[in-house]
């Protein structure tokens, strides 16, 4: 019941109505209070700056802040405290007498306003203390037009009285708002309920009779409104809907006829049993039997006269079910008396509104005839291919096998020309091992020399330790002798280093003669054994040719009996 209740149309519109009239009032109500706020607000700014103009004008005295009610009679609002500093930042008049002579850092309520000195024009503060509002006014006073601040006036106001009027206009316009919702609202929620829903739960009302089958259900057309024009429209669909039916009738009638006097075979199947429902005459005369009753009686199921296996039966049923048609689909069934056929089969699910199968409905159509002709024209014509392929295959086997033979002679040569340039190779590689081997002798006998001399070298360094020896012995008379053997001494040392200079590089050299030697002993190996493999392929093409050129001469004596 709440369910239906939320999902009245007269609800739905009635809220509508309610929730835009109460955005309309409220932005409106906002509107007016803001704008009565900022009145408000500047008629304060505007008294509270009036005891400033009247000093300036010497209109009021300067110790008239001490008298409460004179300011809050010029002030309009309640006068809070009042000074009045001079320019040396004393105060020289205030409502309470203590504050006289004090310094403007003593006042607490006009810290945050600004300096005196610092003061050119009047400005009004705004200042919170716990759940009071103040405004206070700073007021330069100077003596004359245009000349410098000698005095500055601080008025405070408590804000009360300007709050609760503006409290008082929120308040006024909150209650307003409401009861202009209210009003407006009840008045049209009751003129929708009379000239809409009522109307509407006649017109369903009447649409339920017709949606049950009363298709003379009379229907008010009457109203010149929408709801008129949609009451017409329901009595046109009525009338479209008894029109259907007949058409319906009509054409159920014509299908029956169709369906019986039909070439083609047509048969309805049960979707879960696949029992037989109704069969025409022409799917009686493929199957072999004298007449639809004559089958209907005999046959379940049309499974054995269409498939030959139970499978390609139930693949066919699960088409059907997930595809919901089959088309063209070539099948080899029997007949009653046993006799084979051939025929194309097509079948579509028929499904009622909510999408459930009823019955399978299938076509079928007897194609023996035509498929013995085209199994014929087939043959023939597979004839005709394998006669031109025969000839395309000697013509292609006599090209390949001239191009091959070209080419394997081709080859031959080609082989036997690097067969000799192997053996070429071969023994030119054989000629370099020899002049390596003989250089690494010849480096074998300049070690020895370089012994020798490392010998000589050796003795000649003792030979020339000794002169210096004597040398020394014969003191002033050998001094000459000493010169000659100290340079035969660097002289042998410097043999020794080049000898040992000349024995590591001929030691590098019998070592990369060595590796050269085996090396080229290794590459004469390989191209010994590649000399071989070339003649074993050079064998292999002359026996290819040989192969070849017989096959060309079976070819051709094959070919005549081929075509």
């Amino acid at each position: 019941m709440k369910q239906l209740w939320l999902k009245s149309l007269s609800i739905k519109i009635s809220l509508a109505v309610i929730v835009v009239e109460a955005v309309a009032f409220a932005m409106l109500g906002l509107y007016y209070i803001n704008r009565f706020s900022h009145e408000i607000d500047n008629r304060m700014d505007a008294q509270i700056r009036l005891p400033g103009i009247l000093m300036n004008r010497q209109l009021l005295r300067y110790e008239s802040v001490s008298n409460k009610e004179v300011m809050t009679e010029i002030v309009g609002e309640d006068f809070e405290d009042g000074v009045v500093i001079g320019t040396d930042q004393k105060v020289y008049y205030a409502l309470h007498p203590d504050d006289i002579r004090k310094t403007r850092a003593d006042i607490a309520w006009i810290q945050e306003t600004s300096n005196a000195s610092e003061l050119k024009t009047t400005r009004v503060f705004r200042q919170t203390a716990k759940q009071d509002a103040f405004l206070i006014c700073a007021t330069p006073i100077v003596a004359y037009e245009g000349g410098e601040p000698v005095f500055v006036a601080f008025i405070k106001v408590n804000t009360k009285q300007s709050e609760a009027q503006k409290e008082r206009i929120r308040n006024m316009f909150v209650f307003g708002s409401f009861l202009c919702i209210f009003v407006t609202s009840a008045a049209i929620i009751i003129f929708i309920r009379r000239a809409v829903v009522f109307p509407i739960s006649t017109l369903q009302t009447n649409v339920e009779h017709v949606a049950q089958g009363n298709l003379e259900q009379t229907i008010d057309t009457r109203r010149g409104d929408e709801l008129g024009a949609l009451a017409s429209s329901f009595a046109m669909m009525r009338d479209v809907i008894r029109n259907n039916i007949d058409d319906l009738r009509q054409a159920e009638e014509r299908y029956r006829k169709i369906f019986e006097n039909a070439l083609e075979g047509i048969f309805q199947i049960a979707p879960d049993t696949g029992n037989v429902l109704r069969t025409n005459a022409a799917m009686a005369k493929i199957l072999g039997f004298n007449s639809v009753e004559d089958l209907e009686e005999r046959v379940t199921s049309l499974r054995s006269y269409l498939f030959s296996a139970s499978a390609e039966w139930n693949s066919f049923i699960a088409h059907l079910q997930t595809h919901d048609h089959v088309f063209g689909l070539e099948i080899e069934g029997k007949r009653h008396d046993g006799t084979p056929f051939w025929g194309a089969l097509s079948a579509r699910a028929v499904c009622d509104t909510d999408g459930t199968t009823q019955y399978y409905e299938g076509f079928l159509a007897d194609i023996t005839e035509t498929k013995a002709r085209a199994k014929t024209l087939k043959e023939q014509e597979q004839a005709a291919k394998e006669r031109e392929l025969a000839e395309a295959r000697r013509q292609f086997i006599a090209a390949v096998s001239k191009k091959t033979s070209d080419l394997a002679k081709i080859s031959h040569v080609n082989i036997s020309r690097m067969d000799d340039s192997m053996g070429y190779m071969e023994q030119a590689s054989r000629t370099i091992a020899e002049k390596l081997q003989e250089i690494h002798d010849k480096a074998q006998n300049i070690t020895s020399m370089i012994t020798t001399i490392t010998r000589v070298a050796d003795q000649t360094n003792l030979l020339s330790l000794n002169a210096a020896i004597e040398a020394e012995k014969a003191g002033e008379y050998g001094r000459g002798f000493a010169v000659v053997a100290q340079e035969i001494r660097r002289l042998a040392d410097q043999t020794a280093v080049a000898t040992l200079d000349i024995e590591e590089m001929v030691q590098v050299m019998q070592a990369a003669v060595s590796a050269g030697v085996g090396e080229i002993e290794q590459f004469v190996q390989q191209v010994a054994q590649s000399s071989e493999n070339i003649g074993r392929v050079s064998q292999q093409l002359t026996g290819i040719i040989e192969q070849v050129q017989q096959l060309m001469n079976e070819d051709r004596h094959d070919a005549p009996i081929l075509t």
